[in-house]
This record gives C-alpha cells, structure tokens and sequence, in this order.
C-alpha cells in the first residue's frame, strides 16, 4: 500500500509539473517576445533615433520600432563623446534620452531565466514538501517497531 501511494503521488507531481511549466512557459512567452532583442552574448543593445543613427543600417546597427539598436562596443565607436563613460551610465542616458524605461529585467536572457526560474522552483519545492511528509508519515505506520 505504502509504495503504490508513493508512486501514485510521484505521478501526480509529474503531471502536475509538466503542466505547470507548460503553463509557465506559454504565459511568458508573451513577455519574453516583448522584451529588447539582444545581441549575440547577451549583450544589451542601445536604442537611438535613427534620425540621430551614425554608421550603416546593415553592418552597424539594427532597426526596429522606429529605434536604430547598437551594441555597446559598435556604439562606442561611431559616440565617441560616450568613451570615457561606462555601460551601465551609457545604457541609462540613451534609454532616458530615448524615452524607454530601462529596467532591471528589460534584458531577454533575464526574462527567460526569471521564467524558468518560475517553471522549474515551484514544482522542486513541492517534491521536497511532499517527499518530507510521505517519509515523516511513514514513521506513524502500525507495526513498526524500528525508529
């Protein structure tokens, strides 16, 4: 009796786990397809008018929703009033001077691991809870003179 509950609860908590992260997954999708695209290695891009873009739209920059993006290395090079200035500064003037909120979680790569942090924990945390209580209750069994 003690196994089959075991394994009957273990099942359940698959089930529920995979419907969770299903759920996870497609609810914040939404939000992660919203969020600025990035460059390759994560790097955070800058938006500029593109009525202010310096260099050429195919090698240095990209556009999307009216905004001209650069990297912070190719944006150095074409802004060199910006060179003595780092990242984080850079990053919090252009986003200021271009009207967007810059927000800790404004990044890709931080919005896919707050939701897979949101998908996987939960589910962890049940299994640990549900693991203790089944091996705890099973000290309360009749019969059983070990302990």
């Amino acid at each position: 009796m003690r196994m089959n509950l075991r394994r009957g609860l273990l099942r359940l908590w698959i089930v529920a786990s995979v419907l969770w992260c299903a759920v996870i997954g497609y609810l914040g999708y939404g939000e992660y397809k919203e969020a600025p695209v990035e460059a390759p290695g994560w790097e955070l891009l800058l938006p500029v008018e593109c009525g202010s873009a310096r260099g050429s739209s195919a090698q240095d920059y990209g556009q999307k929703d009216g905004f001209c993006w650069y990297m912070v290395g190719k944006f150095r090079q074409l802004f060199p009033e910006y060179k003595d200035i780092d990242d984080k500064t850079i990053a919090d003037k252009i986003y200021a001077k271009a009207g967007m909120p810059q927000k800790p979680d404004h990044r890709r790569r931080d919005k896919l691991v707050e939701i897979a942090e949101l998908g996987i924990l939960p589910p962890l945390g049940v299994l640990v809870v549900g693991w203790s209580l089944t091996w705890a209750f099973a000290g309360f069994r009749r019969g059983d003179t070990s302990a």
